[in-house]
Formats: C-alpha cells, sequence, structure tokens
C-alpha cells in the first residue's frame, strides 16, 4: 500500500475552528472541529471536518496516482448515508471523495435540528474508515494491466505486445496437408467452412442413375 509522507502521517487535531457558543450541549461542544490522519491498514489520507452551516461532520478519503478509482467522480464503494460530492485532486496530488452528514434526516446542531441524530466524530471515523477497506478492496480486485485504467495506473507508455504476421501463424503441426503435402489454410469463417465441406462432399458423392 502506498504510505503517505512522515510528516503526513501523524494525526492532527483542531478544536474551536467554529464558534459553537449559541449551540446547544451535545458532542460536537468536545469533539475537533478538524482531523487529519492517515489510515494505517491502507495509508489513504483521511479528513474529517466540520461544516460551519449544518454543523454536521463529514470527510473525505484520498487515494494516491495509480489507484484504479483516481479521477473518477464517485468512489466504487458500498453505499454511504451522507450527502456526496464530486471527487476532486487535491493540491498534494491525491484524489479525494468526499462526504457530508448534513442530509435532512440526520442531526444538523447548527440548527439545533435532528440532534439525537447526530453523527459523531466516533461514527464519521467508522464511517472513513469503511469507505478506506471498500477502496482497498476495490483496488486489490483490479488487474493493474486492465486497459480500462490505463490512465489511472500511470501505464500509458509502457509498450503494448506487438503481433506480426509470423507470430499469428499457426505453427505446421497444427495445419492440415493436401495429398500433395501441401498446407491447407483453413478457413477464415464459418460460412467459408460449410462452403468447403459442401464442395467437398459434391465431388466425392456418387452418380445417380437418370
Amino acid at each position: 500500500m502506498t504510505q503517505e509522507p512522515e510528516e503526513k502521517s501523524k494525526r492532527e487535531d483542531k478544536y474551536d475552528v467554529i464558534d459553537k457558543s449559541e449551540w446547544d450541549r451535545g458532542a460536537w461542544q468536545s469533539e475537533p472541529d478538524f482531523s487529519e490522519f492517515t489510515d494505517t491498514d491502507t495509508g489513504y489520507l483521511t479528513r474529517i471536518a466540520r461544516d460551519g452551516t449544518s454543523g454536521a461532520l463529514g470527510f473525505s478519503v484520498s487515494v494516491p496516482k495509480g489507484h484504479p478509482a483516481f479521477g473518477q467522480e464517485h468512489a466504487p464503494v458500498n453505499p454511504v448515508d451522507a450527502t456526496v460530492e464530486t471527487g476532486v485532486e487535491s493540491k498534494d496530488g491525491w484524489w479525494s471523495f468526499c462526504y457530508r452528514f448534513d442530509r435532512e434526516h440526520q442531526g444538523r446542531p447548527a440548527h439545533k435540528m435532528n440532534l439525537s441524530l447526530y453523527k459523531t466524530i466516533h461514527d464519521v471515523q467508522a464511517a472513513a474508515k469503511r469507505v478506506c477497506d471498500d477502496l482497498a478492496s476495490f483496488h486489490e480486485s483490479v488487474a493493474p494491466t486492465d486497459t480500462r485504467y490505463k490512465k489511472q495506473l500511470d501505464i500509458e507508455d509502457q509498450a503494448l505486445p506487438v503481433t506480426t504476421a509470423a507470430q499469428d501463424e499457426e505453427p505446421d503441426d497444427e495445419k492440415g496437408f493436401d495429398e500433395d503435402g501441401s498446407p491447407v489454410t483453413p478457413p477464415e469463417n464459418a460460412r467459408e467452412m460449410a462452403r468447403a465441406i459442401g464442395d467437398s462432399l459434391d465431388e466425392t458423392a456418387p452418380l445417380k442413375d437418370g
């Protein structure tokens, strides 16, 4: 798995980025408004941030170039009950998939709505972990030579095998031969094969009287 540079592998939490003095009491009061860390199992960069308008948390998972999901609009993962944003390339060259837990049926402490349904930072961390694991599974399931992902896998410049007429010919021991020993080229399609078989039968069929 690709690992982030050492300085980005350390967890970074920032508190009181957003003024919550007029919000009701709840887990959001003691949670960080921003958290950044590297998933230890996959090496993907994960960020959790609070939306200042709704007060809900969201997260992003970023994959490096070479990952087959790099450049896709949406992550090829199991559904997440969240607002899903289109993937975007970050300044550090990674591709980020972003989610926000601010849907109508979810808690939005800034609006004092559905507070009992608020997604805590532990809920968000668990969701981000599932996305990391799904992205890792997707990466492992895609063959690195699959031409559908040539761009993401940075293999555009790899030379594809070149076939020649000589390489395409069948070995002599797999060809048929006429009575004089000359090779017989197999018909190119079923219609020609049927015609060849029919001609052969006509030539060998016994003559009928009358």
